[in-house]
């Protein structure tokens, strides 16, 4: 039995020492029920909603920065895999960006968000690198970030390396639908596990669907409530 968790959280904006105290709680919470791999939504330690290269700026730190070192010292210390998402600078330019840490405290993959949701333009550059993968101890995993899952590329690219374990860092917006089969239907048959760690309540009147959840093929693991705070233990068995 492997066992995994999401984290549900509405990030505090522009306040990044809040929100990486927050995770370290649950990332120690994570670990002590077991968890090996932990998932964090999308732009979680700055907050999402940003409207300007020059508001983000304050906030945008290289893959190595302040977050990374912060995190790298609790996975160490927890023996943890984590994703998380953060506004990271790059030669000159700002991408939406995730990061996966190991428990040994190195940085696994650097990834930065290829397709643009419209509250990304204005402070965002497009990612040009590849969906990447890579080997664990838990399989091979593979990040992916929110609107990401609207465009086939995602999945196809992660199929074609062979990810076991999708991680999708999120703010998705409350629309009125049925979330997890909305997710189900952009995974495309994607036949491991999915794990979606999403924001929740409002950020400037523009509210966040909940729901962070897993899957394995086309079978809901278990999901959070649409509304609150929440880190979600998530068990699963693979062949």
């Amino acid at each position: 039995m492997n066992k995994v968790a999401v984290i549900q959280f509405l990030p505090r904006p522009k306040d990044p020492t809040f929100n990486r105290a927050f995770l370290f709680e649950q990332l120690t919470l994570a670990a002590q029920a077991g968890a090996r791999l932990v998932v964090a939504p999308e732009m979680i330690i700055s907050g999402y909603l940003f409207y300007s290269p020059p508001e983000v700026a304050p906030f945008a730190e290289e893959a190595k920065g302040e977050s990374f070192e912060f995190f790298a010292h609790a996975c160490k210390k927890l023996g943890l895999y984590f994703v998380y998402g953060y506004p990271q600078l790059l030669a000159g330019q700002i991408f939406n960006s995730q990061n996966l840490i190991d428990p040994q405290g190195e940085l696994l993959l650097n990834y930065q968000k290829r397709h643009l949701f419209e509250a990304d333009r204005p402070w965002a550059s497009p990612g040009i690198g590849p969906f990447a993968t890579v080997q664990t101890e838990l399989g091979r995993l593979g990040l992916g970030i929110c609107m990401d899952l609207n465009f086939p590329d995602l999945v196809y690219n992660q199929r074609m390396h062979g990810c076991d374990i999708l991680c999708l860092s999120m703010h998705w917006l409350e629309q009125g639908l049925d979330v997890h089969r909305y997710w189900l239907s952009r995974l495309l048959g994607f036949p491991g596990v999915t794990l979606i760690a999403n924001a929740h309540g409002t950020q400037d009147q523009v509210g966040f669907a909940g729901c962070s959840c897993g899957f394995l093929g086309h079978n809901l693991l278990d999901s959070a409530p649409a509304e609150g705070d929440q880190l979600l233990l998530i068990d699963f068995e693979t062949s």
